[in-house]
């Protein structure tokens, strides 16, 4: 437990991309509902807002498959040295 011989984080990705998207969607939802208020910018800002949480959803996305991929190439490298160690 207190070695990092073992990563918890991908196998706690799926949990965190959820969390992720329901924070963006409440957040651009969030921003909608300013946008629509009086000092907002009206249906232009709740435009902006759909836009805004689009590009974030796509981000949060690419960023969440960067991380896995980063953890991927992490194990890959670890077979690569423990087959080298053994030759």
């Amino acid at each position: 437990m207190f070695t990092f011989d073992t990563l918890w984080t991908p196998r706690i990705m799926n949990v965190l991309y959820i969390i992720g998207l329901f924070v963006i969607v409440l957040g651009g939802l969030g921003a909608m509902y300013m946008a629509m208020g009086p000092a907002g910018g009206g249906a232009f800002g709740a435009l902006w807002a759909i836009i805004g949480t689009g590009v974030a959803l796509v981000l949060w996305r690419v960023w969440c498959e960067i991380a896995l991929v980063l953890f991927k190439l992490h194990d890959r490298l670890v077979e690569v040295r423990d087959a080298l160690v053994k030759r």
